[in-house]
């Protein structure tokens, strides 16, 4: 997700300069920069989609769209036709992506997929991305105690007690929980 949002901050700060690029040289008569823009435009818009961040790609969508929205209330025609066709190819490269995954990205957007193998993989480790965190609060509970509250575990000793309370579990199954405030409060406690 880190990844993905910043991807998505370079992307729309990469769609800005491209905004700036066209309205400077209405002519066009620099080919070559607008289409280096537009490669690192879909450069960039490949790099959101292969970190298979939803957070990160409804940001940009809604970066474009609002920004498209506030361009045409303003009337910059010259916003409104570079975002759109910043927005046109970003689609159709979502289309392609979407396309050579399976549908990956349609299902893990919630859209009914045919039985593709990939999306159904892609729904199965969503749920159990979600089982896994969910357990993991479990464990945290287990931990928690009067004591721990005030003074916590100790830095570093989290997982090391995770391991003695669930012994049977493999060893790859012991992590921390998903939740930087829990995490802290086991560790450290309220001192």
């Amino acid at each position: 997700n880190m990844l993905g949002g910043f991807l998505a901050v370079v992307l729309v700060v990469l769609v800005y300069r491209f905004i700036v690029h066209e309205r400077r040289d209405a002519a066009l008569t620099r080919r070559r920069e607008r289409i280096r823009y537009v490669a690192a435009i879909l450069f960039l818009f490949s790099g959101v989609l292969i970190t298979f961040s939803r957070a990160a790609l409804i940001a940009v969508v809604l970066a474009f769209c609002g920004w498209c929205v506030y361009a045409w209330y303003t009337r910059r025609w010259m916003q409104v036709r570079a975002l759109a066709y910043s927005g046109a190819v970003c689609a159709l490269l979502f289309l392609v992506f979407n396309m050579m995954t399976g549908g990956a990205w349609l299902a893990r957007l919630g859209v009914p997929v045919a039985t593709y193998d990939t999306a159904y993989e892609q729904k199965r480790l969503d749920e159990r991305s979600a089982d896994e965190r969910i357990r993991a609060y479990y464990e945290a509970l287990v931990l928690w105690r009067p004591r721990t509250a005030v003074v916590g575990v100790g830095l570093g000793n989290y997982v090391p007690l995770i391991a003695r309370a669930f012994p049977s579990l493999p060893s790859y199954a012991y992590q921390p929980v998903h939740n930087a405030y829990v995490m802290t409060e086991l560790e450290i406690g309220l001192v």
